[in-house]
């Protein structure tokens, strides 16, 4: 009859029991020489499959808990950016693009117009991170 398991006692068997001579060496690894914007785009690379949230920012505004309250069907709440200003286009909460917004069809969509720095988008993300 055959095991589906190994016991204590077969692997000691084989790799014995830790009592004898071992030899420990320490690991040595080497150093890395790229630079470091090729390591930010290698690290990247690995984050590729990841699904990233995108929000579009219409606008914002700061109300008293009173107001909040109050809010009723039909009330309009006025934002801080004006009609036809470019949105802000956000990446897991932080800014990547601006853009129009746009319907198509029977949905809503941003035409982007500006995208930050790739550079600039790596550095928002680190600060966000750390």
């Amino acid at each position: 009859m055959s095991k589906d398991w190994i016991e204590d006692e077969d692997l000691q068997q084989v790799f014995g029991t830790g009592e004898e001579g071992v030899e420990v060496q320490e690991v040595e690894f080497q150093e890395f020489e790229e630079t470091q914007e090729r390591g930010d785009a290698a690290s990247l690379e690995l984050l590729y499959d990841l699904p990233v949230e995108i929000r579009v920012l219409f606008g914002s505004v700061e109300l008293y808990i009173e107001e909040i309250t109050n809010l009723k069907e039909k009330d309009v709440i006025p934002l801080d950016k004006l009609a036809g200003e470019p949105v802000d286009v956000l990446a897991g909460g932080v800014l990547i693009a601006k853009g129009k917004v746009v319907v198509n069809e029977e949905h809503f969509g941003v035409i982007i117009s500006e995208v930050l720095p790739p550079k600039e988008r790596l550095q928002r993300l680190r600060k966000k991170l750390l």
